[in-house]
Parts: structure tokens; C-alpha cells; sequence
């Protein structure tokens, strides 16, 4: 008899501890893990009831208020099916915190930290297993790619893995992260983890996209200035003077990231590269937010639009019908109208006043460092994106926030 109570707070602790593999399973894998935590999370709602606090249940509609505006929203598209395509994605942003606050999930801190540890060592399997097979089995070199030595091995990567280079390095990042608050608190194995972060960090260099990084750094920043103030003089200051010059070394010793950088300089006969397409696909955004800024064209309907702009310039890296606004908060305006600019708005600014008020600092870090990478990535209108951010968002609010470490 004493075994049953013990079973309904380990199973329940074990299949989210699964969705937090998501950079290994794969989509569909991660789709299986969220359905069986989904199956578990209502049988243990069952015989312990669901969240009766009125806080909960707001936090759990706004947070999922982007989803909610999604599913009327299919009526616009050519078809059901098409509209539910371009919907199915973002259902991780209400299911999620639902099952984590509204069913009440028992995630306490240790359930928590094996998360946070969990997803990270998935992450360096995933950086060592693509970075293996990119660097040492390509089935292309830089020739095959313009030349361009970063862009041949993110495509290799993709190859080997089935994740988008860009996005693998969201994993890579946000891990890197986990494991740095978790060293700067004086976690057990501090220095391991450190170690595991250099190299998460480095993984994530090479993949040479920007804006993930400057996005690392702004979240190793806000935990570094919320440690106890006692240790703010000394402790904090040297390490992240340490990240930050090594970051500064990468960017310019790391041949990809040196590569991509070099792309920002304007040269004398620029050649054609996934960086140049910027300005084009900014100006059919803004020509698509002036004749629909109101309502929206309807999400099923965002790349269509862009596709008939992007036919002006002939170029056959947007003619792939792939790229789309490559800024989140602009994809939802110009498929939902002001609502889905609104429900930007609130879905980030709720999460930052929650992480806020609950002072923890490494969900503030995860949101900030998420939303600087919103503003050049669709990032939420992609599963590995919306999982990886609806995940670990829900995952904090319903587990208590990590206490600050004491001053020695």
C-alpha cells in the first residue's frame, strides 16, 4: 500500500524527465514523449485534482493565447488540412503549460535540475554525434555550397542529424546555459559542468550564426548580476570577463564564425549567401504588413504571400518557398493581424514578469536569450523551436525557483 503514492510521484517525474531528450528523440520521438507525459499528467489529475487557483489557470490562457488564436484562424486557409499544418506546431505553447500548471505536474527542484542535466547531455550527444559525421563524413565539401566553409557544414549537419543547424545550436546554447548557472551556484560537479558548457558553447560557435550567441551572452549576463550581492564584486565579475573575452576569441578563431562575420563588411562585388537575402525578405514582410496589418493574411497563407514577393528578385535561395519572415513577432502580425502581435507581446511579457517576480534567474535568462532570438528567427512557428521554448518556460513556472547560492 505504501508503494502507490510513491509510484504516482515517479511516474509522472519520469515521462517529463523524456520530452526533456527532445534534441536526440527527433520530432516525431519528442511528439510520442509529450503525448505519453500528456496521457500521464491527466491520470495523476485524476486522483489529485487540477489546479483550483484562478493565477494558474490565467497564466496558463495567456501563455497559450498565440495557439488559441491559431485555431479559428484555420478557417482562412485554402483548406482544413493546410490550415491545420500551419497551426499544429504552436499547440505545444497551451498544451504544455497546461499540463504543468493547470494538472499540477509534482515537479519539484530535484525533478527539476535532472531536466536541466538531461537536456543538456542530450544536447553534447546530438554536438558530438552531428559535428562527427559533418567534419569527418561529408558527402559535400565548401565547393558544393559556394565555397562557403560555415554554410557546408550546417547543411551537413542537418544531413546527419535531421535538425536545422540553426536550431541545433538553440539546443547547444541554451544547455551551455543551464550548465553555467548551475557552475556560478556551486552545483555539484561545478567544475565538469563547466567544462561541459566550453564545449557546448564551442559546438554552438561553429555552427556560425549570430544572434544565438549574442543571445547566450545577454542570459549568462542576467545571471551573473543576480547572484547574491555579497558575491557580486569578485565572484561574478571574473567569470563572466572570462566568457566574455572567450567569446570575443571565438568569433574570431572559429573559421565559420569568422567567415560569417566577414559577410557584415560590405565588399566591393558581394556575392549571393542566406545573409544577403535579409533586406529582401525584411522588404516583403513590410509590404505585406501595409496591405494586411490589421487582420493578417491568415497563418496558411504568410508564405504564399512572401513567395509572390520574392518572384520580383529571381533568386533561387527564396524561390525554395522556405524562408519566411525570419522575425516571430512579424510572421504572427502578418498571419494573424495586430491579435497575433499582441499575443507576442504577451506571451514574452508575461513569461519575463513571472520569471521576474519569482526571482529566478535562469528562467529570466532562458526568456531573454529566447526573444533576442526571436528577432531573427521564426523560431516558435518551427517545433524544435516551439517545444524547446514552451518546454522549459512551463517547466519553471511549475517548479520552485532555485534558492540563491550562500556567500562563502
Amino acid at each position: 500500500m505504501k508503494e502507490r503514492p510513491r509510484m504516482t510521484m515517479t511516474l509522472p517525474q519520469a515521462a517529463v524527465l523524456l520530452v526533456a531528450l527532445q534534441p536526440v528523440t527527433g520530432m516525431q520521438g519528442t511528439v510520442w514523449t509529450i503525448l505519453a507525459l500528456a496521457i500521464v499528467a491527466i491520470w495523476y489529475a485524476a486522483r489529485h485534482g487540477v489546479a483550483h487557483d484562478r493565477c494558474a489557470w490565467r497564466n496558463v490562457l495567456l501563455l497559450g493565447l498565440p495557439f488559441l488564436l491559431m485555431l479559428p484562424d484555420i478557417a482562412r486557409a485554402q483548406d482544413p488540412i493546410t490550415g491545420w499544418r500551419s497551426t499544429e506546431r504552436a499547440a505545444a505553447l497551451l498544451v504544455l503549460p497546461l499540463l504543468f500548471i493547470g494538472l499540477r505536474l509534482p515537479i519539484d527542484g530535484t525533478t527539476r535540475r535532472r531536466a536541466l542535466d538531461l537536456f543538456s547531455l542530450a544536447a553534447l550527444v546530438l554536438m558530438i554525434y552531428g559535428g562527427v559525421w559533418a567534419i569527418g563524413f561529408p558527402s559535400a565539401g565548401p565547393e558544393a555550397y559556394g565555397g562557403s566553409v560555415s554554410r557546408a557544414f550546417r547543411e551537413e549537419f542537418a544531413r546527419a542529424t535531421g535538425v536545422h543547424a540553426v536550431y541545433a545550436m538553440y539546443y547547444f546554447l541554451t544547455a551551455a546555459l543551464f550548465q553555467v548557472h548551475a557552475a556560478w551556484h556551486r552545483e555539484r560537479w561545478a567544475h565538469p559542468r563547466g567544462a561541459v558548457a566550453v564545449c557546448l558553447l564551442f559546438g554552438a560557435v561553429w555552427m556560425a550564426s549570430r544572434m544565438p550567441v549574442l543571445g547566450f551572452l545577454a542570459g549568462a549576463i542576467v545571471i551573473a548580476v543576480h547572484r547574491p550581492r555579497t558575491e557580486r564584486r569578485l565572484h561574478w565579475s571574473l567569470p563572466l570577463i572570462a566568457l566574455a573575452t572567450g567569446l570575443v576569441a571565438f568569433l574570431f578563431a572559429v573559421p565559420n564564425m569568422a567567415e560569417r562575420l566577414g559577410q557584415l563588411i560590405p565588399q566591393e562585388e558581394p556575392t549571393r549567401s542566406p545573409d544577403a537575402i535579409r533586406g529582401e525578405i525584411l522588404h516583403c514582410t513590410i509590404a505585406g504588413l501595409e496591405d494586411h496589418w490589421l487582420l493578417g493574411t491568415g497563418l496558411a497563407n504568410v508564405q504564399p504571400t512572401l513567395d509572390a514577393c520574392y518572384a520580383q528578385y529571381h533568386d533561387p535561395i527564396l524561390s525554395d518557398g522556405h524562408h519566411g519572415t525570419h522575425m516571430q513577432a512579424f510572421h504572427w502580425w502578418l498571419g494573424m493581424g495586430l491579435a497575433g502581435l499582441g499575443a507576442f507581446a504577451l506571451l514574452f511579457g508575461r513569461s519575463l514578469w513571472l520569471a521576474r517576480s519569482r526571482v529566478d534567474p535562469l528562467h529570466l535568462a532562458f526568456v531573454v536569450m529566447v526573444l533576442l532570438c526571436s528577432f531573427t528567427e521564426d523560431l516558435l512557428s518551427r517545433q524544435w523551436g516551439v517545444v524547446l521554448f514552451a518546454y522549459f518556460n512551463a517547466l519553471f513556472l511549475a517548479s520552485p525557483a532555485e534558492a540563491p547560492a550562500r556567500s562563502r
